[in-house]
């Protein structure tokens, strides 16, 4: 008896969680970018006209689908052909220019 109510509750716990699932497209991402040197991610706070922009130090390869982890010189956000620089005196910051020229800053995560 034990065995068939530790079923039946097994069964309405998967039932149950199945029907909570949502499947909507609201979701969000962090936008991700993969370089040699690591992960860098999109920073809002930042404005792209306060830096001075340095060296180009790559060129995104491929864009992956929002939910995956780009591999080096992916970008789960950025076009194919988006350009990455340096900018002057901050390490921790890139600059990420897309084809269109609309610029962006980005930060190196941390782990």
């Amino acid at each position: 008896m034990k065995k068939i109510l530790i079923a039946f509750l097994l069964l309405s716990v998967f039932a149950l969680s199945a029907c909570n699932q949502d499947t909507g497209s609201d979701e969000s991402y962090q936008v991700v970018t993969v370089l040699n040197d690591g992960m860098w991610s999109y920073d809002s706070n930042e404005s792209p006209e306060s830096y001075e922009q340095g060296s180009k130090i790559a060129t995104i390869s491929k864009k992956t689908d929002p939910e995956v982890t780009p591999g080096t010189n992916e970008s789960n956000y950025f076009e194919k052909g988006t350009k990455i620089y340096s900018i002057k005196g901050k390490d921790e910051l890139i600059m990420a220019v897309e084809p269109s020229g609309k610029k962006s800053i980005l930060r190196k995560n941390e782990n």
